[in-house]
Formats: structure tokens, C-alpha cells, sequence
């Protein structure tokens, strides 16, 4: 027999019946398969449920959302104690508080412009000049006829004061005559009493005719000198109203003579006024806005057609800031309700004012124009401008509470709604009747508590019931990221 054949191993032969499993085996490698398959099925479930929980990574580890012990861990807030006020946020438009176009009254040539645009006034100050030498004239005439009229009211005042010294005069000579018509009155009566004794002598043929015939002609002459003293009474009688009435009358020259200087005087008001217009003045404070014209151009005066402005002059140191407030908060605007102004060109500074006025009255947009008056001491603030005004319209209620609005998960119109609390570890699903909104915080009228912790913010599944670990949350950050 060859080597190779005589070396090759050989399968040992069985001869006799072969033997089978026991009935015990047989039934016990079912239960083991049974037992491999469900340990299968739920690493499969258990795995893809770790490795796509949010916040966990797919290292295997545990989620940064979960404890260690296996608790959710949220983020938790307490109730704001005051409720939400009622505000009007609009659009605000910033107007100067005034602004006025400056044209010429008279016509003429522009001489003399002593501002630019942005040029900074003071109010009175003389902007620009036009030159009109018919009006400077016409002043100097007006001046020369009022140096007139004084100088003649100055000679009728001394006028009277000669005529009130020649009725002086006349009544003196009156007082004169009267008294010396008084002596002659008295000798007449002496004189007569003479005459009549010795007229009695003459019949007891006591005294002759001679002294008789003397003491008669003394007494016709005593006679004749009265006579001439009445005589002389009513001349300077008659002089004295003569005096009198030329004084009335020069008096009365004194009175025209004043009118007349009053009438001269309002002449040279009047050229001075149309002189006065030949100068552009500022109304107030403020700045230039609008320049027209040029020194040497032709300036038409606004009553002879001309209608371009020669310049513009805002008011700065006081700003309005106009915002059309809606319908449905019209009758909620009162005169001074705090307002705070955003305005676009200053982001991140706020402006506070009050509201100063407001139309009472609707456009037919139905739009109630409302006013803001804003100081402006540095001019920061310029015509035009435009920003965001929040006007509080209704203070905010110390009754109820107010939470951020990503912490509702349920909200109805008839303002029922719904927030997740953690009381004893534990996740309550809360039931809650809510007020205004304004977009980030909602009011809640009942259903919480101030010291209620509302679940603000989570990672994971959420349910009734579900131990939870809470964080406390600052108010600040609350509306940073939706839960």
C-alpha cells in the first residue's frame, strides 16, 4: 500500500444507532431565543430615545437637560406684582415747536443777508435787509413836518402866556379904577353935606353967597370925577374880556397845534413802520431752514405778488413730537400722560415727555392728531426726524400679575389660558385667565399666585405629574428663546 494512503487520518465508523437531545433541551432553547429577542428590541428602543433627546450628545452620556438621578430640569420664573398698563405705540413724527416763513413787505433790492442755512438766530436779531430809499425819504419828511408842528405848538403855548399876561393886566386896571371911583364916590358925598350946610348958613345970612357958589362947583366937580371913575370902570372892564377872550382863543390854538403835532407823530410812526419793514428779523430762537435769495437780487413784496419766502426760520430749542393715535385708544388719551420716544437716529436712547394737546377731533383715516412737546436745550433733536412713541394711556393695575407670554401653552379668546407650575418637584399643568398682551408679557387676572414658580423654559417632554429640577430665571432673559 502507497505511503500516502497508509497515513491519511480516517473518520472513526459508527456501527451503532445514533443518539437524539433529551425532551428538557428540546423545550428550554425556545425560552432562549424568546429572551435574545426582546433584550434586542429594547436596546434598539433605548438607544435611538438617548441619542436624540435635545441637549444630549451622542457620546452616550447622560442629556444636560436631566439630572443624574433621571429628573427634567427646567427653568422657572415667579409672577411680576403689577399688571400690565394700557399703552399706544405709534409711529412719532419730530416737528419743530414752530417755523415760520419770513417774506419782504416792501419791494426792492436785497443789500444786505446776514444768515445762511443752519445759520443759529436769536429772536429779534436782523436777518436781511432790502433797500427802498423812497421810504427813508418819506421818513425824513415825516421827522422834518413833526420839528414843525412842536415849533408852532411852542409859539401858540407862548402866545398864550403874553395874552394871559395882558387879561392879567386888565383885571389889575379894574381893580384900579374900582377903587379910585370908591374916592370919588366919597368925595361926591362929602362935597354934597358941605354944599347943603352952608346953603343953610346962606339963609341965616350967616356966610355970604360966594362961599356957597364955591362949595358948589366943588361938589359938580366931585360929580363929574365919579362919573369919569364909572366911566373908566367899564373901559377896563371891556378890555379884560377882551383879554380873556383872546386868551380862550389862543388856549384853543394850543389844542390845534397839539393835534397837529399828534398827527405828525403818527406820520413818522407810519414811515418808520414801512422803514422797519426793510429789515427781515427772527421771530424767535432758532435756525435758518430755507435761503431764496441773494445779495443784489430783486426782492417783490408778499402784497405786490411776491410769494417765494426770502427765508425760514425754525424754532429749536422746543420740539413736537406728533403721533396719530387710533380710534380704538382715542378715549383713552388724556393731557399728561407720560410718553416715551424712541427716536430711529439715536438707537438705544430713550426721550420722555408728556402728552401737551391733543385735536379732539378724528381724521378720516380715524386718526386723533396728539402732541409731545420735547425740550431740545443741544440741539440734537431736528426737524423731521422720526421715531416710535409709546404713550401710557392706562396705568398698569397692582392687583394682578404678569408673566412673560411664551410661558402660556394654551390661550382662548375669551382669555382663558393655561401655564405649566412646579409645586413639590412636581409638574402642574395650571389654569389661568389672562388680560392684556403686549406681545412679551401677558396679565394674568386668576389662577396664580405670586410665589407660583411658572415653568419658563425646558428641554425634553413635559407632562402632568413629571419630576422636575427647577432653575430660578431672570426676568431680563426670560423672552431670549422660546421654550
Amino acid at each position: 500500500m502507497p505511503e500516502d494512503v497508509a497515513t491519511t487520518p480516517q473518520r472513526p465508523t459508527v456501527t451503532g444507532p445514533i443518539a437524539k437531545p433529551s425532551s428538557a433541551r428540546r423545550r428550554l432553547i425556545p425560552v432562549l431565543g424568546l429572551l435574545l429577542a426582546i433584550g434586542l428590541g429594547a436596546a434598539w428602543w433605548l438607544i435611538p430615545r438617548t441619542a436624540s433627546h435635545p441637549g444630549q450628545a451622542s457620546t452616550g452620556k447622560s442629556s444636560s437637560a436631566t439630572s443624574s438621578a433621571g429628573a427634567l430640569r427646567v427653568e422657572v420664573i415667579s409672577p411680576y406684582p403689577k399688571g400690565l398698563g394700557r399703552v399706544v405705540v405709534q409711529p412719532g413724527t419730530i416737528l419743530a415747536f414752530d417755523k415760520a416763513d419770513l417774506y419782504a413787505k416792501v419791494s426792492g433790492y436785497l443789500v444786505r443777508q446776514r444768515v445762511d442755512i443752519g445759520s443759529a438766530v436769536k429772536k429779534g436779531e436782523v436777518l436781511a435787509e432790502v433797500d427802498v430809499p423812497e421810504l427813508f425819504k418819506s421818513r425824513d419828511q415825516a421827522r422834518a413836518a413833526l420839528g414843525q408842528a412842536k415849533a408852532k405848538l411852542d409859539l401858540a403855548e407862548a402866545k398864550v402866556l403874553t395874552i394871559e399876561a395882558d387879561r392879567q393886566t386888565a383885571a389889575a386896571t379894574v381893580t384900579q379904577t374900582e377903587a379910585e371911583l370908591a374916592k370919588f364916590t366919597a368925595e361926591r358925598v362929602f362935597r354934597d353935606k358941605e354944599r347943603n350946610r352952608i346953603a343953610e348958613l346962606v339963609k341965616r345970612n350967616a356966610v355970604q353967597q360966594e362961599i356957597l357958589d364955591e362949595k358948589q362947583q366943588q361938589y359938580d366937580a366931585a360929580v363929574a370925577a365919579e362919573r369919569t371913575g364909572v366911566a373908566a370902570i367899564a373901559a377896563t372892564k371891556a378890555s379884560l374880556s377882551a383879554a380873556a377872550a383872546r386868551v380862550a382863543q389862543a388856549r384853543a390854538e394850543v389844542e390845534q397845534c397839539k393835534a397837529d403835532v399828534i398827527a405828525a407823530e403818527a406820520d413818522l410812526a407810519k414811515a418808520q413802520v414801512f422803514v422797519d419793514y426793510t429789515k427781515l428779523t427772527s421771530p424767535y430762537d432758532g435756525v435758518i431752514t430755507h435761503r431764496s435769495f441773494h445779495d443784489g437780487s430783486f426782492i417783490r413784496s408778499a402784497a405786490e405778488g411776491g410769494a417765494v419766502p426770502v427765508l425760514s426760520v425754525a424754532r429749536t430749542d422746543l420740539m413736537r413730537v406728533v403721533i396719530m393715535v387710533p380710534d380704538l385708544d382715542v378715549p383713552f388719551v388724556d393731557q399728561g400722560d407720560p410718553v416715551t420716544i424712541r427716536v430711529d437716529a439715536f438707537p438705544g436712547q430713550v426721550f420722555r415727555g408728556k402728552v401737551a394737546r391733543f385735536a379732539n377731533s378724528e381724521t378720516e383715516l380715524k386718526l386723533m392728531r396728539t402732541e409731545v412737546d420735547l425740550p431740545n436745550p443741544d440741539n440734537r433733536l431736528r426737524d423731521g426726524m422720526y421715531g416710535t412713541a409709546t404713550i401710557e394711556v392706562d396705568p398698569p393695575s397692582l392687583k394682578q400679575l404678569t408673566i412673560p407670554s411664551t410661558c402660556l401653552i394654551d390661550q382662548s379668546d375669551r382669555g382663558e389660558g393655561a401655564v405649566y407650575v412646579v409645586r413639590n418637584g412636581k409638574v402642574e399643568r395650571q389654569a389661568v385667565r389672562v388680560g392684556r398682551d403686549n406681545g412679551q408679557d401677558v396679565e394674568v387676572i386668576s389662577g396664580l399666585d405670586p410665589n407660583d414658580k411658572v415653568i419658563a423654559r425646558y428641554n425634553g417632554s413635559i407632562a402632568q405629574g413629571l419630576a422636575v429640577e427647577t432653575t430660578e430665571m431672570d426676568r431680563t432673559s426670560v423672552n431670549a428663546k422660546k421654550p
